[in-house]
């Protein structure tokens, strides 16, 4: 009778763990599936962040006016002071994100010398030389396509998606502004974030560029 007891005592100790943790499972997820609708959002102002400061605006820089590595600056010291209102407070993954925006920045113009480098020692020593835009990357919109999965660890979540891209070239031809749009696709892109005081905060990013696609232009 008292190992019945103690048989009878145990299992309901093991009924009463089991409960308490699927509680804790179901709401663990339910509290999961709530928090994706801001979890979507927190990566998509990231992204419409990031388009910002892949592209250069008219105001930074102009096609056909020399190129001015001040201005250039000036916007790429913009996008570090914003970036942190993303990000966890982190000085190595802030960092992170800054060099890969600001390498975007980078590549986002071409110029050309005035000099032309088939002229002679004699041709080129009357001239000044002045490096002027010849195109500019001038728009970037990046959009959601499809989220493969969520993967939680703790209190951060690996998103993972697919996207696709509309980019706007702007350059000159034959001394005439044209407009060129290309797209490209992005797979299994990833945004990780944290949960900060109810707030996501991302933690890293790996989004796909256009450094694949040759413009023809």
């Amino acid at each position: 009778m008292k190992i019945l007891k103690k048989v009878n005592k145990g299992l309901v100790l093991t009924i009463i763990v089991i409960v308490a943790l699927v509680i804790y499972l179901v709401g663990v997820e339910k509290q999961r599936e709530a928090d994706k609708d801001d979890i979507i959002k927190a990566c998509e102002e990231f992204i419409d962040f990031t388009d910002k400061y892949s592209v250069i605006p008219e105001d930074v820089l102009k096609l056909g006016e020399v190129f001015s590595q001040d201005k250039l600056n000036e916007y790429i010291q913009k996008m570090k002071n914003e970036l942190p209102e993303y990000m966890i407070e982190n000085d190595e993954a802030v960092g992170i994100e800054a060099q890969i925006l600001q390498t975007n920045i980078e590549n986002a113009y071409s110029t050309e010398s005035t000099i032309e480098p088939e002229n002679t020692d004699e041709e080129q020593a009357g001239q000044s030389n002045e490096n002027i835009i010849n195109s500019i990357k001038t728009k970037m919109e990046r959009e959601i396509t499809k989220i493969s999965s969520y993967e939680y660890d703790g209190n951060q979540v690996t998103v993972t998606f697919n996207s696709t891209t509309t980019l706007t070239t702007n350059y000159l031809n034959n001394g005439e502004t044209q407009e060129n749009q290309s797209s490209f696709n992005g797979y299994e892109e990833q945004i990780i974030l944290q949960k900060i005081d109810s707030k996501w905060k991302v933690v890293y990013s790996d989004l796909q560029n256009d450094d694949y696609i040759n413009l023809v232009i």
